[in-house]
């Protein structure tokens, strides 16, 4: 597990590891062998995703990651590599951290970015983190910023569920993340 200075990040990866759970492999799941969240593609990505040392990156090295391996993964390829901790709200950074991993970072900033241009602050909405997203969200109601990337979150997930035969069947799942 990685040096952690605060425990915002320890407090954020409990939350995003209670909804992603262990080892799954789910007919119909597009993302493939998961994790802990961490899918097999995902894996693929980093030369220390061969777990077992076999020389591939596959499914029995997703099913061996550990959960202090995810975390590190977390740690480096998600909470510091998009600063989530420039967050003045924790669950805030906890939220768009959490939706980053589901749906990935992009898509999770997009969202960010339509809450903020849904209270009426002017943002472009690029699904990169920068300094004016980080000011937008710092400044605007923490309340009313959060009930609307929850909502945001959920018109994302009913919209691959519609337009994605077989997705429906995670729907409830993906609602109860958006909403948590």
């Amino acid at each position: 597990m990685p040096l952690v200075i605060d425990d915002s990040f320890a407090r954020a990866v409990d939350i995003v590891l209670s909804h992603e759970g262990g080892f799954a492999d789910k007919k119909g799941d597009r993302g493939g062998p998961t994790n802990f969240g961490i899918s097999l593609k995902f894996l693929e990505l980093f030369p220390e995703g061969d777990i077992n040392k076999d020389g591939m990156v596959d499914r029995r090295d997703v099913e061996l990651l550990t959960r202090d391996q995810a975390i590190d993964f977390y740690w480096r390829e998600f909470w510091n590599k998009f600063q989530y901790g420039k967050f003045n709200d924790w669950c805030l950074a906890t939220k768009v951290f959490d939706l980053a991993v589901n749906m990935g970072p992009s898509q999770a900033h997009c969202l960010l970015q339509q809450a903020l241009l849904a209270l009426g602050i002017k943002i472009i909405i690029d699904g990169k983190l920068g300094t004016a997203t980080f000011r937008a969200a710092n400044n605007a109601n923490r309340d009313a910023l959060l009930a609307a990337l929850r909502a945001e979150a959920a018109g994302f997930y009913r919209l691959i569920a519609r337009l994605n035969p077989g997705q429906d069947k995670f729907l409830t799942g993906w609602l109860n993340r958006a909403y948590s």
